[in-house]
């Protein structure tokens, strides 16, 4: 009994002292936003279906009647979704080929003029990986502990407050995740069928990360970026928080797909009239717009 009293007694041992990393205050977060999208860049990893041999390559990627289509889709999609963003606070990488033909070249150029936060990233023929890696090594990152990266296609769209709730998602998830990199994605969106492929829109919930505005939140000096692996594996090498409530993008499907267009998830959940009013609301264009393509 003496003994019993003599432990209840007992003051509790003193807490250990946190870790350095523990002590690191959220404020010491000082993230960039930087996004890199390939405009027909000769990579020579990453395709699933064009040539891998950098000339054969741009046979493929260059051909006039190809660079309309993926322009047109470009200025429908991509570009307005750009400019609308709420949070104008991000940069946004073009990653083309050095030899990218003249007169498309500078139908780009005049376009991203109209983008304060794009700046062209001409490159060699290189691994994805490292073209895209270089790309965002050349966005400033004055004064930043950590960027997250994010991928976007030439032919897709993101909605307006995709920026802004990226930011807000990165901050959120840095107390719990600052030991190491993480990915937030965007599972819920739209598919947009192009008239020559039926001219269908229709939402879809992904199950894993879709490459529309899919991110890594890192450390600058880590070396790790989005393209570091294949969107649909940044799951299962990285913890990962996905929007799956959010109408956050648009994927346009088309005759130059790259990939097959498959949905790891369900579809056509949702009635024409909730899809109409969805887009409406949350993309800087209409359903009806979308059935033009």
């Amino acid at each position: 009994m003496a003994r019993l009293r003599w432990l209840w007694g007992r003051k509790p041992a003193p807490t250990p002292p946190p870790t350095p990393a523990e002590t690191l205050p959220v404020a010491a977060f000082q993230n960039r936003i930087v996004g890199v999208v390939r405009f027909s860049f000769p990579a020579l990893t990453g395709f699933a279906s064009i040539p891998r041999e950098a000339e054969a390559a741009k046979a493929v990627l260059y051909h006039p009647d190809r660079l309309a289509r993926r322009f047109a889709l470009f200025e429908a999609l991509t570009l307005p979704s750009i400019q609308a963003q709420t949070d104008p606070d991000f940069q946004l990488g073009f990653v083309i080929g050095d030899d990218f033909p003249a007169p498309w070249r500078q139908r780009l150029e005049s376009l991203l003029a109209q983008v304060p936060q794009a700046f062209l990233f001409p490159h060699a023929p290189a691994p994805n990986f490292r073209a895209t890696h270089a790309a965002f090594k050349a966005a400033d990152l004055t004064g930043a502990t950590h960027l997250t990266s994010f991928r976007l296609d030439d032919d897709d769209a993101v909605d307006r407050k995709f920026i802004a709730r990226l930011r807000h998602q990165a901050k959120s998830l840095y107390p719990l995740c600052r030991h190491s990199p993480y990915v937030i994605s965007q599972n819920r969106g739209f598919y947009a069928e192009t008239g020559e492929m039926g001219g269908d829109v229709y939402d879809v919930q992904e199950r894993t990360p879709i490459g529309i505005g899919v991110a890594l939140v890192a450390g600058v000096k880590s070396g790790h970026t989005v393209f570091i692996y294949n969107h649909r594996d940044l799951a299962e090498r990285y913890n990962a928080y996905a929007d799956a409530v959010t109408p956050a993008f648009v994927r346009s499907v088309h005759r130059d797909n790259d990939a097959k267009p498959h949905v790891a998830g369900s579809k056509r959940l949702i009635g024409q009239d909730e899809v109409r009013a969805l887009i409406a609301q949350h993309f800087p264009f209409t359903v009806d717009d979308l059935k033009r393509l």
